[in-house]
């Protein structure tokens, strides 16, 4: 359920990174993408090293973080769908279909 939260949380901050950068030059794109990368791989090795620490150390599931964590990606998620979503050619002709 962590990971699942905290992949919803991801996702949302780095759509919402990525509509922002739809209008930045090509350099500031391409380092935003790899922002998310970064953000990505350190989200992923979090999550495992939690699990590994949880299961060594025999820790009950914390039913109110992950709550938090979804309510948080939501709030992201929303955020990043009120700013209209992607406006290129590519999107822009998915959608028209």
């Amino acid at each position: 359920m962590k990971a699942d939260a905290l992949d919803f949380l991801g996702d949302g901050l780095i759509t919402l990174l990525g509509v922002f950068a739809i209008g930045w030059s090509l350099l500031w794109r391409a380092r935003s993408a790899l922002i998310q990368g970064v953000f990505l791989g350190l989200l992923g090795l979090g999550v495992m090293g939690s699990t590994l620490w949880r299961v060594f150390d025999q820790q009950p599931v914390e039913a109110e973080l992950m709550g938090a964590f979804a309510l948080i990606a939501l709030f992201v998620n929303v955020a990043a769908a009120s700013r209209g979503g992607c406006k290129c050619p590519g999107c822009l002709a998915l959608l028209s279909q």
